[in-house]
């Protein structure tokens, strides 16, 4: 009987620990947040910084200039949870400025794509085409639940990653 008792703990216990430690596939703008300090040290994504407006939320990131990039995500109003995710330039003129968008896309596109392979996404998106930021060419892409939309200017980029219902 101990033996049965130890043995059904012993499952109980493996359950609630692998089951805790799966990753959500639908969260909150906080924990987007939190997945993007969590991959991005060098990057500031502060809360407090951030604003919501009718069912969006906004965050400025410094990261070639002050506040040369815009991190917007809208709210389900019901849930709470993110139903899509955009990151926007304004060409400040730094010669770095592209990379560092990219690699800010990428980042977002990682904490928030699941089930799918976000950097093929962002290929199919047009990012990693030569000269598309900053440029008067866009993009679209859709597979599986996501739809991505890449609008290109001179003066900005924003990169709108949407889950398709």
């Amino acid at each position: 009987m101990a033996k049965k008792l130890l043995s059904v703990l012993l499952i109980i216990s493996v359950c609630l620990f692998t089951v805790s430690c799966n990753r959500e596939n639908r969260f909150s703008f906080p924990e987007l947040l939190r997945r993007l300090e969590e991959s991005n040290k060098d990057m500031s994504f502060d809360m407090d910084e951030a604003f919501f407006s009718e069912e969006k939320w906004f965050l400025f990131v410094s990261v070639c200039s002050e506040d040369d990039m815009l991190i917007t995500a809208k709210e389900n109003p019901g849930s709470r949870y993110l139903e899509e995710v955009s990151v926007s330039v304004v060409d400040v003129g730094n010669e770095n400025q592209t990379e560092e968008f990219i690699r800010l896309c990428e980042a977002v596109a990682d904490a928030f794509i699941f089930d799918c392979d976000s950097a093929q996404l962002l290929k199919g998106a047009g990012l990693y085409t030569e000269g598309a930021v900053f440029s008067e060419n866009t993009y679209f892409y859709e597979e599986g639940r996501f739809s991505l939309s890449f609008f290109n200017a001179d003066i900005g980029s924003t990169l709108v990653i949407s889950i398709v219902k």
